[in-house]
């Protein structure tokens, strides 16, 4: 907001105990605006040191800028000499004065001009100025915006970043509680910066320390034995050709894990928009029977049972034109937190990367992976998901037993790059004997 700049007097700020020498060093005023008495915060030019701008200070804690708002240095940084070992950095004007009247004004502090908002900008708008220093403390409030700016500054300012921690919501409360014994020692106890993400393995140690276990059995038990069975937040890729089983062994292990360990599964079967057929086939394989085969014989009551019993644990998409990425994975997260799905079966990835223009889909698979592994890693829950190859010039089908690698799926390294494990089916559809043409080699690639 452009207005004149106005006069004020520097006075003691009592209810803050602040003393007028502290607010005189800084350069804080108090004066009259708009017929209210106001606190004025002079921000001075970073190459004249002259008065550019005035945070106005209302009685209600609103505020105004007047002057020249345009990259807005630092609060009280003229008072200082350029560079030095240390520099304390506070939320807002108060919090500076008070830091700089517990030491008797005599060490660098300054403060944000807009407050947790304003890190970012106003850090590099003065990346010069803090360069000069050789530490920087970040003294920020005790609360979550206090926190989160805390993070961005320190990531903003790198190895020279130390955080300073006080049992107060900011440095002023503590001086006015009487506990400014508190505020230097929290200065030079300030610690280097280290993110929630980041433990060292001094802390790892001290946690709890848990004996690797086995995961729940797959449907064939060298598989369980290979993997050591299947975990939460773990990934597992299915690669073959057309019509060579993917979709069946996928039914194969939602059977297992209703079957075996009693847990909820969600289907993504992106091409099989009969849920009926779905429900069915599961079933099938839960009972070893054939009822999606018409004129097939079994028992129609185990029939009746077997179905109840699937579809109480069982969650499926129906195909509705709709597969946008995005989408999929708030399903997902739907179907995770929502209904307690812990398996989740997305069959098949290409279906999604063909959905999209020409041109488009290698970047929206490295998308679409990248958000399934954040999700999986977020969220306790197994992805099972499939993915159609590609053939390579001169190299034997797929669909006639051609040997699969890594190479071969459909995106490439994108598509397999975050599975925990890879599988390969291989089958020759068009072998002369029946033996084998029914014969499926299983692979784990990876």
């Amino acid at each position: 907001m452009s207005h004149s700049l106005i006069e004020g007097n520097y006075k003691e700020l009592v209810k803050r105990k602040i003393s007028e020498e502290t607010c005189r060093k800084l350069g804080y005023k108090i004066g009259r605006f708009k017929d209210k008495s106001v606190h004025i915060a002079n921000y001075a030019c970073p190459k004249t040191r002259v008065v550019q701008a005035q945070k106005i200070r209302f009685p209600d804690k609103t505020f105004t800028i007047l002057g020249n708002t345009r990259k807005l240095p630092f609060f009280g940084w003229h008072t200082w000499r350029n560079g030095g070992r240390k520099l304390v950095i506070t939320e807002g004007e108060i919090d500076a004065l008070s830091v700089s009247e517990v030491q008797n004004n005599k060490y660098p502090v300054v403060s944000l001009p807009n407050g947790a908002s304003s890190v970012k900008q106003t850090f590099i708008d003065n990346k010069a100025y803090l360069d000069g220093f050789e530490e920087i403390i970040i003294m920020f409030d005790n609360d979550e915006a206090g926190q989160i700016a805390t993070e961005e500054a320190c990531r903003l300012l790198g190895a020279k970043a130390r955080v300073a921690s006080l049992p107060f919501k900011d440095a002023n409360e503590a001086l006015v509680a009487g506990r400014s014994d508190l505020i230097i020692p929290a200065i030079w106890d300030a610690k280097p910066y280290k993110p929630a993400c980041i433990f060292t393995g001094e802390e790892v140690l001290a946690t709890a320390y848990q004996e690797p276990e086995m995961g729940l059995s797959w449907p064939f038990p060298t598989l369980t034995q290979a993997t050591y069975g299947k975990r939460p937040n773990e990934m597992y890729a299915i690669g073959s050709g057309t019509g060579c089983g993917k979709t069946d062994l996928l039914k194969e292990d939602i059977a297992h894990n209703i079957r075996v360990h009693n847990e909820k599964c969600m289907t993504f079967f992106l091409e099989e928009p009969n849920l009926q057929l779905t429900l069915d086939t599961i079933a099938g394989k839960v009972d070893s029977k054939l009822y999606h085969v018409p004129g097939a014989e079994y028992d129609k009551e185990q029939f009746k049972k077997t179905r109840e019993k699937v579809a109480k644990n069982l969650l499926m998409y129906s195909v509705d034109g709709n597969t946008e990425p995005e989408d999929i994975l708030q399903y997902i997260r739907l179907g995770v937190e929502g209904y307690g799905a812990r398996h989740v079966y997305l069959d098949h990835i290409t279906y999604i990367m063909d959905a999209v223009g020409e041109g488009q889909g290698l970047e929206v698979l490295k998308s679409f992976m990248r958000g399934l592994n954040d999700l999986n890693k977020e969220l306790p829950f197994t992805l099972y998901y499939v993915s159609h190859l590609r053939k390579k010039d001169g190299k034997k089908s797929h669909e006639e037993g051609g040997r699969v690698t890594l190479d071969d799926f459909a995106g490439g390294k994108a598509n397999v790059q975050y599975a925990n494990f890879t599988f390969a089916l291989e089958r020759d559809q068009q072998a002369e004997e029946n033996e084998e043409k029914n014969k499926t080699v299983f692979r784990i690639l990876k």
